[in-house]
C-alpha cells in the first residue's frame, strides 16, 4: 500500500491527512477510532485502494 500523507494547517491547527489509492479514484473518508490512528483501518484501506477506491483518512 502506497500511502501518501498531507499536512493541512486550517485556522492554525494542523490536520495530518492520508490517502491512498488511485488520486482519480472515487473517494471514501474514513475516520479512524480516537486514540487508535490509521493501524485500526489498513486492512479496509488497502482493499479499498485494490477495488479502485481514493481512501482519506486523518489523525484527530
Amino acid at each position: 500500500m502506497k500511502l501518501r500523507t498531507y499536512a493541512v494547517c486550517p485556522l492554525g491547527a494542523i490536520l495530518i491527512i492520508d490517502e491512498v489509492g488511485p488520486p482519480d479514484g472515487r473517494s471514501v473518508l474514513l475516520s479512524p477510532p480516537l486514540m487508535m490512528g490509521i493501524g485500526a483501518l489498513g486492512p479496509l484501506m488497502e482493499q479499498l485502494a485494490s477495488r479502485g477506491y481514493r481512501v482519506i483518512t486523518w489523525d484527530h
